[in-house]
This record gives C-alpha cells, sequence and structure tokens, in this order.
C-alpha cells in the first residue's frame, strides 16, 4: 500500500498544470500565502556557510602541544568556540589516526616475532609473544 503522501500525488498528478497556473494568479493577485509558496519553490533558502577558521600554527609540535595553542587562542578570542572545537574535533581524529597506526605497527612486530620464534623452535617464547598479539587484537575491535 503506498503511503498518504504517494496517494496524494497521485489524486492530484492529474491537476497539476492547472494547479499551479492557478497557485500564480492567486500569488500576483497579492495571496500572501501563495506569494511565498511560489518564492518557496523559485529561491533556494540560504544554508549557512563556514567562514574559513582563523590560521592557528598547527603543523609543529606534538598533538597535545597544537590542542593548547588551540585552547589558548580560544582563551585569548583569537579563535571563536566553535572554530576551535572544530579544530579540536581535527586534532582528536590525527590522534586517532596515530594511535591506529602505531597499534599495527606494533601488531607487525609482534606477528613477526611469533614467526620468529616458531622457526627457531621456541615455543615458550612464542606463546607468550602470541598472547600479546591477540591482546593487541582484541583492543583494535
Amino acid at each position: 500500500m503506498p503511503d498518504r503522501r504517494t496517494a496524494l500525488r497521485e489524486l492530484l498528478q492529474p491537476h497539476a498544470e492547472a494547479l499551479v497556473r492557478a497557485s500564480v494568479a492567486l500569488a500576483l493577485k497579492g495571496d500572501a500565502r501563495m506569494l511565498c509558496a511560489c518564492l518557496d519553490r523559485l529561491v533556494p533558502s540560504l544554508r549557512a556557510v563556514a567562514a574559513p577558521i582563523t590560521p592557528v600554527e598547527l603543523t609543529t609540535g606534538t598533538l597535545a602541544d597544537q590542542a593548547r595553542r588551540v585552547i589558548g587562542a580560544m582563551a585569548g578570542g583569537e579563535l571563536s568556540p566553535d572554530d576551535g572545537a572544530s579544530l579540536m574535533q581535527a586534532i582528536r581524529g590525527a590522534a586517532h589516526v596515530v594511535e591506529i597506526s602505531a597499534v599495527e605497527t606494533r601488531l607487525q612486530e609482534l606477528e613477526e616475532e611469533v614467526r620468529r620464534l616458531c622457526n627457531a623452535s621456541q615455543t615458550e617464547r612464542a606463546r607468550s609473544t602470541l598472547a600479546s598479539v591477540q591482546s593487541l587484537v582484541n583492543y583494535r575491535r
């Protein structure tokens, strides 16, 4: 069963041209509601456009240093709270990427160590290293 809006569209469709002409005629005669309805269809609504963020030096130092500079710029009135929040979100995203990259590197190192130990028949050390690898894999989930 089609939803109610679809059913109404289907009922109106054969009369669409006449309804549009009547709406335009009413708008031209001064009907404020029809004028608004016509203009709403002709002129798109204004959408907020983000202005460029006031530059804050974020190309040097650690992620913690960068976060401190953003907080300092907000506290000093050089950066709006909204812009500061956007920059902090970007820094958080970068920190997550760095963290995942470090975990992946460590995981690869541990996998290599397990292979090496298994080849050298160092079973107990291999089991210990394998446990470390498994804990890292579980961490990533």
